[in-house]
């Protein structure tokens, strides 16, 4: 057989020139040629491009930016600081940008394959050109963005009841964006300036001071020759290395309790070896080394920050909030992501990134235990799961017996959506509580999923405090003193306060790191979170028990009847109902859910915050907690209750099928309140008309690949709504008496962001909706209910 061989002794046919396959080939080595210059800069475009989509067309983070703006013109000095956080880590987000860029921009180039289209687009010196002015453009980017992102959250803010309107009230925000404006150019012109003059600079200062790290070299060495680790860095590094690996791994296998001192002590030691490193990389210019250093300690600082935010003096960067952290977060990414992953990438022509992505993959593989175990609470009480006939029977000997007959009974099932469906809960319950004080004592048991949990909780969390009915005000929550009347104020304060911020510090630094390391020794996003709604209760209500105390405390031994607690989360191995509670939930009455306090933890407790945060892990800005169980170690993870059905309706289904049946002959009347947060909730009539309309723009993008997840994200409102109805019709079902047993409070207003922080923008809509025409006949149907008057 003839031996086959590839002909290659004629070069390929080029198109004719000028012809349109031509034109593109010309076009293609164009973007070649570009990214070449790109290519050394990728994290830094990357960076912007992912932080300028999350800031501007987001609308949590739009909403925590509005927040920021709100804070700096009451001009409390917590909003003043904040916002001058966030322009000085914009600023630095900037500079870091055009200084790494411009770094990568003097390696050695990787040499340009042939030309099939000659000549060259960019030429050499236009290349070299764009070297060196690519760096300063995408520092003002950066700038750019962020002043897009302030215009867009500011413009067109609805302004309080009471104050100017019409185009008065358009002057005032066009005032408003020209102090944005103003603040941003003045921002770009420092940036400018110091982008162009920091050598000048630096040396001015050596020459005043003396000091060794301003003595830069007086002309910029266009080229970096080399980079090389001194041999005694490698040994040390690798050293350090093996010890710290062998300290996160021995985490997964074995629990050692809280282990945040431990973190912070092996960062600390990075952090010095860091500084001490960059000194022994020889090739640096001086100038890179004092700028890896000063990096190596901000940074440093706030990871500091993120294990353990109550750090003597560092701790008080915790009081950042969410928008300022963004920034520092892509001002980290930019360095890291260029100096550790870009540039080895570059000298040594290998695929760093992936390399480090598969490594974090294997990691994640060594041991049982991750950093997303459930927090376990301290001193546990002893406690025993009530059964529904116990939980009844209790309720109708204490209060039922005591009501006119037949006994008013509310079973209340609140949705999710973060702080805004907490808000709008609590403010709900806060409400009926003030105008029909003693109204919870007719309330059985609250159902509750994700956001509406926080709302929930605290209202309930509050009933354990409650003092005698009397005069009290916002300002009586600080000592303690919560009333009918004020604690609508108290749920308020806790709530309107900024968990992203916690949420983002820890995520972005502590946890994120550990994605990348075996084992559990970093705290998680989820224990940040959770921590920052225990601090809340404590900055609102100083004198009185907080959420870090157990979830079975809210259930003393002898004290009088309070609200059950259904806490609805879903298992991520079987899309099963997790539900945490008080009673217990047997597999008869709750169809194919899983009890947590039943199965998952027999023995001990978790702190009230986590027994919220069961129900409220929306990946990936929060965690899935990670389930154990003593023979088999992990068994599922938890995930927010939103994914089975996001309005805690299925469980009071259940729950008053089950009432229904064991209620005998005692003079019981059943009454449903729901209480939904997203804007977009419809009845079936407007529904079918919406769906009859013609399908939007984006679901006919790529719909092959788009159709499936976006179907079953809609699934669980779908189910949503389902379960409302379905339970609707059961309460009027089984008691035909011609009277409502069934009242639905809703939100209508769609500029209210679901989001884990509200500006006062989403705080005054939130507090409007109780005024609806809607909500006003389902506050007369409650009041009808119980007998208030109608």
């Amino acid at each position: 057989m003839a031996e086959a061989r590839l002909i290659v002794d004629k070069p390929p046919q080029v198109p004719f020139p000028g012809g349109f396959l031509y034109s593109c080939g010309r076009g293609w080595e164009y973007v070649k040629d570009f990214w070449s210059v790109l290519r050394p800069m990728r994290f830094c475009v990357a960076v912007w491009a992912a932080i300028s989509l999350l800031i501007i067309f987001v609308p949590q983070s739009q909403d925590s930016l509005l927040a920021l703006l709100e804070d700096a013109v009451e001009a409390s000095l917590a909003g003043l600081a904040d916002a001058v956080a966030f322009a000085a880590l914009a600023f630095l987000w900037a500079f870091q940008t055009f200084y790494w860029a411009r770094f990568v921009s003097r390696l050695p180039a990787r040499p340009r394959s042939p030309h099939r289209y000659p000549p060259p687009v960019l030429s050499d010196q236009r290349i070299e050109e764009l070297n060196r002015r690519t760096p300063y453009r995408l520092g003002g980017l950066v700038l750019l963005s962020v002043w897009i992102a302030l215009l867009r959250c500011n413009w067109g803010v609805p302004l309080p009841a009471g104050a100017i309107s019409g185009w008065w009230y358009w002057v005032v925000c066009g005032l408003q964006e020209a102090v944005v404006t103003v603040v941003m150019l003045l921002l770009y012109a420092a940036y400018l300036w110091l982008a162009r003059n920091r050598r000048a600079l630096a040396l001015a200062i050596h020459q005043k001071t003396g000091a060794a790290a301003f003595a830069v070299s007086p002309q910029f060495a266009r080229d970096i020759e080399r980079i090389e680790l001194d041999p005694a860095l490698k040994r040390v590094a690798l050293a350090l290395a093996a010890v710290t690996l062998g300290l996160f791994a021995v985490t997964g296998f074995f629990d050692f309790g809280d282990m945040r001192a431990v973190a912070c002590v092996v960062a600390v030691v990075w952090i010095a070896f860091s500084c001490w490193a960059a000194m022994r990389i020889e090739g640096l210019p001086h100038s890179t080394v004092v700028v890896l250093r000063l990096n190596m300690i901000l940074f440093g600082l706030l990871f500091l920050v993120s294990i353990a935010p109550s750090i003597p003096i560092i701790g008080g960067l915790s009081f950042l909030s969410s928008a300022p952290i963004i920034m520092s977060v892509a001002a980290a990414w930019v360095f890291l992501g260029t100096f550790i992953l870009a540039v080895p990438g570059e000298l040594l022509r290998l695929p760093i990134t992936t390399i480090v992505v598969v490594l974090a993959l294997v990691a994640s593989l060594i041991g049982w235990r991750d950093n997303h175990l459930l927090r376990q609470a301290d001193k546990a009480p002893a406690w025993r799961s009530a059964t529904l006939e116990e939980a009844f029977d209790g309720w109708w000997n204490e209060i039922g017996a005591k009501l006119p007959k037949p006994a008013p009974l509310v079973l209340v099932a609140t949705a999710g959506g973060a702080s805004r469906a907490a808000y709008w809960t609590a403010e709900v319950l806060g409400r009926l509580e003030a105008a029909h004080p003693g109204f919870h004592n007719q309330i059985f048991a609250i159902s509750s999923v994700s956001g509406g949990s926080l709302g929930a909780v605290v209202y309930r969390a509050m009933l354990n405090n409650l003092g005698p009915d009397g005069p009290a005000t916002a300002k009586d929550c600080k000592t303690g003193t919560v009333t009918s009347q004020n604690l609508l104020y108290c749920g308020r304060n806790i709530i309107d306060n900024d968990f992203l911020g916690p949420t983002f510090l820890t995520g972005l630094y502590a946890d994120l790191t550990q994605r990348f390391l075996p084992g559990a020794l970093l705290p998680d996003r989820a224990a940040a979170l959770e921590r920052s709604w225990e601090q809340a209760w404590h900055e609102a209500l100083r004198r009185s028990p907080g959420l870090d105390r157990p979830f079975h405390s809210l259930w003393p031994s002898g004290a009088p009847w309070l609200p059950a607690l259904l806490i609805n989360g879903t298992s991520e191995k079987t899309g099963r109902r997790i539900i945490t509670s008080n009673l217990h939930i047997d597999e008869e009455r709750f169809p194919d859910a899983i009890d947590y306090f039943g199965k998952v933890q027999v023995e001990g407790d978790i702190p009230i915050s986590t027994a919220i945060h069961n129900s409220a892990r929306f990946p990936y800005i929060d965690a899935a907690g990670t389930l154990t169980r003593p023979k088999t170690g992990m068994t599922d993870r938890i995930v927010d209750g939103g994914y089975f059905e996001n309005f805690g309706a299925g469980s009071i289904y259940d729950l008053l099928t089950g009432l229904n049946r064991i209620k005998g002959d005692r003079p019981v009347k059943f009454f449903v309140l729901q209480i939904s947060s997203d804007p977009d909730w419809k009845d079936q009539a407007r529904r079918d008309v919406l769906w009859q309309q013609k399908s939007p723009f984006q679901l006919n993008v790529a719909a092959d690949v788009t159709a499936p997840p976006v179907a079953l994200f809609n699934v669980g409102n779908g189910l949503g709504f389902r379960a409302t109805e379905v339970l609707r019709r059961l309460a009027e079902a089984i008691q035909p008496d011609g009277v409502t047993h069934y009242a639905h409070f809703l939100l209508s207003d769609d500029s209210e962001a679901m989001s884990w922080v509200l500006s006062r923008k989403s705080i005054t809509a939130l507090q409007r909706e109780w005024t609806t025409g809607h909500n006003h006949r389902a506050e007369r149907a409650v009041a009808c209910f119980i007998g208030a008057g109608c």
